[in-house]
């Protein structure tokens, strides 16, 4: 995953609109490097423009670099007002301001954009119906998907907390007088 992806928390795919398709990039989105459609990118995880980078309660920030007008670098805020990063195929970095990735290689913060945090807190979980829809680029889920999404859930808990219903059988001690096999 690279910087773009690890701003949409998702650790899975490296997010980038090449024309080749060769990476994610979401649905009806234009596959260009220019504000506009990283700008529609993160509108379909939820995210609006914004004046500031300021924290602000109950909100999730990012940030779009630029440099030459073209998307260099995504960063999002965390909980306590820090960005973190990805750098590349590198590190996953956490940074006091946005202007510490301000340099040649990133350029200038172009747009700010945020999201009401989602509803089981900062870090997405399997649990959350918002974040599948969010990181999938879906809207808001009808009465009847919710309730699958809600069974679906519940059958995988199930699952996993059921007990075996076969037992393990300890070994038979050996005598160590009978001759071994």
């Amino acid at each position: 995953y690279n910087c773009v992806a690890w701003a949409a928390e998702d650790t899975q795919r490296w997010w980038w609109p090449d024309p080749m398709k060769e990476s994610y990039w979401p649905v009806n989105v234009p596959r260009e490097e220019t504000l506009l459609a990283f700008r529609k990118a993160f509108e379909t995880l939820g995210y609006v423009i914004c004046e500031t980078p300021d924290l602000e309660e109950n909100y999730q920030k990012i940030a779009i670099y630029l440099l030459n007008g073209q998307p260099t670098h995504v960063a999002r805020q965390l909980l306590n007002g820090k960005w973190t990063s990805k750098l590349g195929q590198d590190e996953d970095i956490e940074h006091d301001s946005l202007e510490g990735l301000t340099r040649d290689w990133y350029g200038q913060v172009a747009q700010i954009m945020k999201r009401k945090l989602l509803l089981m807190g900062d870090r997405p979980n399997h649990t959350n119906k918002n974040y599948y829809n969010t990181i999938r680029g879906r809207g808001p889920l009808d009465g009847a998907q919710e309730l699958s999404a809600i069974a679906i859930l519940l059958v995988g808990l199930s699952v996993l907390n059921t007990q075996p219903k076969w037992k393990r059988t300890q070994p038979k001690e050996r005598n160590p007088t009978s001759p071994t096999t």
